[in-house]
């Protein structure tokens, strides 16, 4: 991540504080990554301007922790025009984004070399995806494939959600190929590395932690370094407490270099462990457990609480069959009028999570708020509460 925040960090990067004209990219999880106890983050505000570039990561490119103060994000530039909501989590006001790529933009040595600014035109995107994948099939030992990949991931990634380009549903098999066919090379490690996230992004966390424990045998250096991290959230999110602290000692050892992340991970990991004292979060013993967890068939009919609540605005809904039944999960305002239909088929028994992004049936984002999500599994139906918020 580019920049962490920790306890009450003042961070000024707009041109009533700096000269402005900065440049934060290319980072494995987040660009911006603000933590609690308060901190102050100000890239752009919107008297004195921004005039700041932040984008190309893997995941947000702003996340800001519940119950912080706003991050001020404003005339900034996002990689596209408009900005695509889903790339911030909490309260981020990225009012007047720059509406195109500003020319002092600079290039890294660690990501793409160049510079991502597309237009929202698909069948120009679609060239540009086939034109990208003939690059790395047939340049695969060049560092010219290794920036088609960046390149190409970045694209497919910011249409995760609509999924205009229909990439979505076998890119994951195409890196998948990549990285098996190409193992021993650099092409293959970025292709595991992306796999990982993807399968975060698709809430199978237990894939990606599986995929993490291949990943640390083969990659070294600072890439090595992000997926440990990266895997000791993904512990510490399951409640498996002793993992989290062995991958979180492996760092303070291997990487005592990255003490922003590191103080980062401890807060998460302390804040864990109070929430299972109180009996928030249940911890998970072992892998075994965790694998027998996810595959058992439920033995009742269950719509559980959605997480994170508030969602911010993209929150997981979880729900448990123990038998098959066609399914209707729907989102409702607290007037009882219909907002988004999230499921509507027929399922097999099992355990499924479903995301919600905060949009309503038509793409747009709903406000701030109290919502209903309604379960109708057969003749069974159950509902709860959720918070929006923005």
């Amino acid at each position: 991540m580019a920049i962490y925040t920790t306890s009450s960090d003042v961070i000024l990067l707009d041109p009533g504080n700096s000269s402005g004209k900065n440049t934060i990219r290319d980072n494995y999880d987040c660009e911006i990554k603000a933590y609690y106890s308060s901190p102050t983050v100000e890239i752009g505000n919107p008297v004195s301007g921004g005039d700041n570039a932040i984008y190309d990561d893997t995941g947000y490119e702003v996340y800001n922790y519940s119950g912080n103060p706003t991050i001020w994000a404003c005339y900034s530039w996002w990689g596209e025009y408009p900005p695509n909501s889903s790339q911030f989590y909490g309260s981020v006001d990225y009012s007047y984004p720059l509406s195109s790529e500003p020319s002092w933009v600079g290039s890294t040595t660690g990501g793409m070399g160049k510079v991502i600014a597309y237009g929202s035109d698909p069948s120009d995107l679609k060239e540009k995806i086939k034109k990208l994948k003939d690059t790395i099939d047939k340049k695969s030992d060049s560092k010219e494939a290794e920036e088609a990949l960046f390149e190409l991931y970045a694209i497919i990634r910011t249409d995760f959600v609509e999924d205009k380009l229909g990439e979505k549903k076998n890119f994951y098999g195409y890196l998948e190929k990549i990285f098996n066919g190409h193992r021993a090379k650099r092409l293959g490690k970025i292709a595991l590395e992306k796999m990982i996230i993807w399968k975060m992004l698709e809430s199978e966390n237990n894939n990606a932690i599986k995929l993490s424990k291949q990943a640390l045998k083969i990659l070294s250096g600072e890439d090595r370094m992000s997926v440990l991290e990266n895997l000791t959230m993904l512990y510490i999110e399951r409640g498996q407490i002793k993992k989290a602290r062995a991958c979180l000692d492996e760092c303070k050892e291997k990487y005592s270099f990255d003490q922003a992340g590191i103080e980062m991970i401890e807060e998460e990991l302390a804040d864990a462990e109070s929430q299972i004292e109180e009996g928030i979060l249940k911890p998970v013993i072992s892998d075994e457990e965790l694998a027998e967890n996810s595959t058992s068939i439920p033995t009742a009919f269950n719509l559980s609480q959605n997480y994170p609540n508030p969602g911010n605005p993209t929150t997981t809904i979880r729900f448990q069959l123990p038998q098959s039944r066609h399914v209707v999960l729907k989102i409702f305002n607290i007037l009882g009028q219909q907002i988004k239909t999230l499921v509507d088929d027929y399922r097999e028994a099992g355990t499924y999570s479903v995301i919600w992004d905060g949009r309503n049936n038509q793409g747009i984002e709903m406000p701030s708020g109290i919502y209903l999500y309604v379960l109708k599994a057969g003749d069974k139906v159950f509902t709860k509460k959720l918070t929006l918020l923005k």
